[in-house]
């Protein structure tokens, strides 16, 4: 794992700009760093040691010719393979990375090699005998890349705060904000800082100089397409793609781990991992002596892993949340970054890289609104007739009013489920100009799919709520310079899974989501572990806002900090006192971030 800083200017490179960028997000490469300049171009990178730890492996690599660059940041799992058929055709090799073997393949084939790759990866080339830049990112978007684009300049980043290190003029990105703060995550390209993009997962960047051309490309994508097999074939296939993909993200000439929470997901991963070795480490995080770790704990006995653990406190919360939106570069998302973050510190110095299991709820239906939403849309033709009545209910809390709208027809403002200001909550709290800039991205995606509506679902959550998680697991892990690698997010099988009869997704009563996934896991692990509540690595912050942190959000939201012109001043005195009597901690955790945000990137 790395991290890339880029510019081409045609007006010249300042090399301090391009090394203090690079400087910027040493945790992301705390091993070893290097440079590349010509008039126009400048490269920056920053290594994590992973694969060949010797001094052959430093970026930016050069080909024979000198005459391509690269700088690059992921793993390429089927690297020795490509290299082999790379130097048939007439490559030679200094290193033993994966990261020239990317090199020589773009030498080879273009841009036809991102289909060659079973990885994660961002990176970018300078091909300077034809002029061009290329920037390319992985099919799921596990690996993060952003840029900034004037008639002058072209700027590349791992994280934004290394673009804005080139004079940028910042500004907050308000056409979003009216959407933003219903869904709270990123959707397509766009960020929170004005001109500043992200390169969609599965997505090239082409910059010719030489013919003044800007190209975008979508690279990859699956279809849904329902193979009619026997349950036990796709089970003994899926088996067979997941252990060769667990067996190919074990590659390492680092100390390797697994984040473990004693949930399915992340517990079938040491199952597997058990297969191709003796000894593995686990590591778990909790906020008090609740199942979360209990359940991890049994999961480590039961395979005899080295297993260890960290609590989070509300004080240990206070007190890194502001340099956890310093990594995230954005206000964060998920609670669920908090706990991620201090699990990262504690594998610091352990492991190197880590497995985990984003991807498999996303694939396989695992999260509980999937059956709740595909019921709903059942029986809405019974209610309709009885629609009026939802004028008897008390909708002064718009999470009831969401559960009871979603009764009647299916709402894409509700469609990635995190949704922290709705309804008319939205519209009293945020002072910011009413439009569907986001959704209307939202309502493209859900019809992009000729398939049957969990599908449509399931492709919007990849295509949104997947790519958050990854930037959640990317940032916290790599806070603590650590590699996160996700093996059910391999292509095949997310091929796979877009093949599958949606009752092998889900099947039975609301809590048999992930069907499949829990069929093949039925010899590997106890029951009670595979039927379990899904859990993940909670927090508890209803409790910290009403009782611990209460002081600290009241410090934060109640001053006169310009982050909060965006909001109704008394609706947010509102919020913070009916959080003494009702779980209003999704909205104030909102705001809370965004305030943490602009006091560190603004002010």
């Amino acid at each position: 794992m790395c991290g890339i800083v880029g510019i081409y200017s045609k007006i010249g490179i300042d090399r301090s700009q391009v090394e203090k960028a690079t400087l910027l997000i040493r945790h992301r490469g705390p091993d070893n760093y290097g440079f590349y300049f010509d008039s126009m171009i400048g490269l920056g990178h920053r290594r994590l040691s992973i694969i060949d730890l010797s001094e052959k492996g430093k970026q930016p690599i050069t080909n024979e010719k000198q005459d391509m660059h690269l700088v690059y940041n992921g793993e390429i799992y089927n690297f020795k393979e490509l290299r082999g058929e790379l130097e048939f055709l007439g490559h030679r090799f200094k290193s033993n990375t994966d990261s020239e073997v990317v090199l020589h393949a773009y030498e080879e084939w273009k841009e036809n090699c991102l289909k060659r790759f079973n990885g994660m990866f961002a990176f970018a080339i300078w091909d300077d005998r034809n002029k061009r830049l290329f920037l390319a990112r992985d099919r799921a978007g596990i690996k993060p890349l952003y840029y900034f684009f004037d008639k002058d300049r072209f700027i590349f980043a791992s994280e934004i705060k290394s673009i804005l290190e080139f004079d940028i003029k910042k500004q907050i990105n308000e056409k979003i904000l009216y959407d933003y703060f219903n869904y709270f995550i990123q959707i397509g390209n766009e960020t929170l800082f004005e001109n500043i993009k992200t390169l969609e997962p599965a997505h090239y960047l082409i910059i010719d100089i030489k013919n003044n051309q800007v190209t975008k490309e979508k690279w990859w994508d699956f279809e849904y397409d329902e193979n009619i097999i026997s349950e036990k074939f796709m089970v003994n296939r899926f088996l067979e793609l997941f252990e060769d993909s667990i067996k190919k993200r074990m590659i390492s000439d680092v100390p390797l781990g697994v984040f473990l929470s004693g949930g399915l997901d992340s517990s079938a991963i040491v199952a597997m991992m058990k297969k191709f070795s003796p000894d593995i480490k686990t590591f778990c995080v909790g906020s008090d002596e609740t199942s979360e770790t209990s359940m991890a704990r049994k999961v480590s006995k039961h395979f005899n892993t080295d297993h260890e653990e960290i609590m989070i406190s509300p004080e240990s919360f206070e007190k890194e949340l502001p340099n956890m939106v310093w990594h995230y570069d954005l206000p964060i998302s998920f609670a669920s970054s908090i706990p991620l973050y201090f699990v990262s510190q504690l594998t610091k110095g352990k492991a190197t890289v880590v497995l985990t299991g984003e991807g498999a709820d996303e694939l396989f239906a695992g999260y509980h609104r999937y059956a709740r939403i595909t019921k709903a849309r059942k029986t809405s033709k019974f209610l309709r007739p009885f629609a009026f009545t939802k004028n008897l209910f008390d909708f002064s809390d718009p999470r009831y009013q969401k559960n009871v709208e979603l009764l009647f027809k299916f709402n894409p403002d509700y469609a990635t489920d995190l949704n922290i200001l709705i309804g008319k909550e939205r519209d009293e709290v945020l002072l910011v100009e009413k439009n569907s800039f986001l959704r209307d991205q939202v309502v493209s995606l859900l019809n992009e799919k000729k398939t049957n509506f969990l599908n449509k679902l399931l492709y919007l959550e990849f295509k949104t709520y997947l790519v958050e998680l990854l930037r959640k697991q990317d940032k916290m892990s790599m806070a603590a310079s650590i590699e996160s690698r996700v093996p059910y997010l391999d292509h095949r099988i997310i091929e796979f899974a877009a093949k599958l009869p949606i009752n092998l997704k889900l099947h039975g009563g609301i809590d048999q989501g992930k069907y499949l996934l829990k069929k093949a896991m039925i010899k590997f692990l106890p029951k009670e572990i595979i039927f379990q509540k899904k859990q993940g690595f909670p927090v508890p912050l209803e409790r910290w806002f009403r009782k611990e942190l209460n002081p600290f959000i009241r410090e934060n939201l109640l001053g006169g900090n310009e982050a909060l012109s965006y909001f109704d001043k008394n609706y947010i005195k509102k919020l913070i006192e009916k959080q003494k009597s009702k779980n209003c901690s999704l909205q104030l955790w909102a705001l809370l971030n965004f305030k943490l945000w602009y006091d560190k990137f603004f002010i």
